[in-house]
């Protein structure tokens, strides 16, 4: 968003490379790369891969701006949200929408 709070334009191709996105720490023993974010998406979604350590947990938390998409590229995650509880292999997706 600019000064006067509007969205700005998201750019129209991004190629984002294997190993390349914007990256941190989420929580202790997990990460944050994001390679599309509500930056390049006019605020709409944003995917990121998390590469977590064995036993680590991410802090509760609500997404309220953007759609985040995150796929299990190897491993396996538990994933709890409200009453819903899940264990997903390589393949799998978790889609978090806003409130």
């Amino acid at each position: 968003m600019d000064a006067a709070g509007r969205v700005a334009a998201a750019p129209r191709v991004k190629v984002v490379r294997p190993g390349e996105g914007r990256s941190g720490g989420l929580a202790p023993g997990v990460g944050v790369v994001f390679k599309i974010d509500g930056r390049d998406s006019g605020g709409a979604l944003s995917i990121v891969e998390h590469p977590f350590a064995v036993g680590a947990l991410v802090p509760p938390h609500v997404h309220t701006v953007e759609d985040e998409f995150s796929i299990v590229l190897e491993g396996e995650i538990g994933f709890r949200s409200e009453d819903q509880e899940v264990v997903l292999v390589p393949g799998g997706y978790i889609v978090k929408l806003p409130r």
